[in-house]
């Protein structure tokens, strides 16, 4: 039974509480984790996101536009909404044009007056760092079926990203690292202090990891997903060709895991796993517990 090589993992988390210069952002409980390796395949996530540049409440039941009473800042690069209350907590929408007074979603939010919304900075391949051999590869795997790839190039012209280095990871999504020799990755962020709900697409690869930088339930989390839902570990540093499977047979045979999902402990600080559902289903990945 493979399981995951803990040693190659060095985890540190260090909360500092800092006073954002923006009045509509609340204090954010920061830190950051480290994550190294060496030659070989990894499935990993990024447990902490990019700071909130804004938070408000909504003045109008949401559409593809939210409309708020604060000043919206400008914003740079790709940026997206999290719904922090509501029927709709933890829902993240990418925004593709914003005012001082508004933002406009790839995608209807249907929200109400009143829901308190929040605004970050994707993180994207490139926030990976640069500590990494030349060759090393970064797949992010769509909801579509496509992948996104970007690879770190080290030669006579220097050391850079070549490829989709500004793909969005976005909150609780995993990548597939193919490194060619030791790396390190150095994620400071945001804690999760409101939780993430992951959009699993039945029939495709969904990675998906903790929305903590600590350890996470995965029974609690993924056990719920229909019969036929399949979430697989592999052994980081390896060749990811061996995974251990855990299954819930069809409902007529009972609905359950095999291996027992409640033995899957390793989820949890940067591990992902792959989560193949039979049917589409939102994930909760819950908050922080932030003392």
């Amino acid at each position: 039974m493979n399981k995951l090589h803990k040693p190659l993992f060095s985890l540190s988390v260090a909360f500092l509480f800092t006073l954002s210069s923006l009045s509509a952002v609340q204090t954010d409980p920061v830190g950051y984790t480290t994550l190294s390796g060496n030659a070989g395949g990894y499935v990993v996530t990024l447990p902490l996101a990019k700071s909130a540049v804004f938070e408000g409440t909504v003045n109008a039941e949401g559409t593809t536009v939210l409309n708020f009473d604060s000043t919206v800042p400008t914003l740079t690069g790709a940026n997206y909404v999290q719904v922090m209350d509501g029927a709709l907590v933890g829902t993240v929408v990418d925004i593709v044009s914003s005012t001082t007074s508004s933002v406009t979603l790839s995608s209807s939010l249907s929200v109400a007056s009143g829901v308190a919304i929040s605004i970050r900075p994707h993180t994207t391949i490139e926030d990976l760092g640069t500590d990494f051999e030349g060759g090393t590869s970064v797949t992010v795997y769509n909801s579509d079926g496509t992948t996104n790839s970007a690879t770190y190039v080290s030669n006579f012209l220097g050391s850079f990203w070549d490829g989709d280095y500004t793909e969005a990871i976005y909150p609780g999504e995993g990548v597939v690292i193919i490194s060619t020799g030791p790396f390190e990755i150095i994620n400071v962020g945001a804690v999760a202090v409101d939780p993430v709900m992951f959009s699993a697409v039945a029939g495709r690869v969904n990675i998906i990891g903790a929305n903590s930088p600590s350890a996470a339930d995965a029974d609690a989390i993924f056990g719920s997903l229909a019969p036929g839902t399949s979430v697989s570990v592999y052994t980081n540093g390896g060749s990811l060709t061996s995974p251990t499977t855990y299954s819930r047979s069809p409902a007529f045979l009972g609905g359950t895991w095999s291996p027992d999902l409640s033995t899957l402990t390793t989820l949890g600080d940067d591990i992902a796993v792959v989560v193949i559902p039979s049917e589409d289903a939102a994930v909760n990945l819950p908050a922080t517990a932030v003392n």
